[in-house]
């Protein structure tokens, strides 16, 4: 997906474990020695290119063995379950910082983790994907398409398989078991068990 514009208002809640000021925010040493940070934005309103984001939601929530500036940092993002295909699509260019804006900052720092050791295996702990707003099989074989071109390295990952505030598990219709079983059971570079 590539949009050459964006734009959100809204509001954004951050929390981290340093005393008040945050120092990495002047690239400071973090309080604790380490950093351990959220983000939650909520668009009042705003687009990716032509989608539009108004009232969706999204996180990011990092930890870094030192300074943000520093790098090292693993981070997970969540993007609101409202989302449609397109708007998921959109706030994860934005999430991932393809886009630029401060997420492009962000990513280069938790990104590292993969460049200082390339060929080590790693495992998503959580993950899924609902029916509500989209095309469920059709996100599922995008997603391992771009885990495995992104991330060669990943070799696991957990399903959260629950049928909770919607549900999310992989037997939520015919067409998501068979996209799962092709995308993932089948597939040579994921653990099944």
């Amino acid at each position: 997906m590539t949009a050459s514009t964006w734009t959100l208002k809204g509001t954004l809640m951050i929390a981290c474990n340093c005393d008040y000021g945050c120092p990495c925010n002047v690239n400071g040493r973090p309080t604790t020695g380490k950093c351990e940070g959220g983000w939650t934005w909520h668009i009042e309103s705003g687009s990716y290119g032509t989608t539009a984001l108004d009232e969706l939601n999204f996180s990011i929530f990092a930890d870094w063995p030192g300074a943000i500036h520093e790098g090292g940092g693993q981070a997970i993002s969540f993007m609101d379950e409202r989302a449609d295909d397109s708007q998921r699509r959109a706030l994860t260019e934005l999430a991932q910082g393809r886009a630029g804006g401060p997420w492009g900052l962000f990513a280069t720092t938790y990104q590292r983790v993969t460049a200082l050791a390339p060929t080590k295996p790693f495992m998503i702990g959580e993950f899924a994907s609902s029916e509500v707003g989209g095309n469920k099989a059709a996100w599922i074989t995008d997603a391992a398409s771009r885990m495995q071109a992104a991330y060669p390295q990943l070799r696991a990952f957990v399903w959260f398989n629950y049928n909770k505030e919607t549900d999310w598990r992989v037997e939520s219709s015919p067409a998501s078991v068979a996209a799962f079983k092709t995308a993932f059971v089948t597939n040579g570079n994921f653990v099944w068990r």
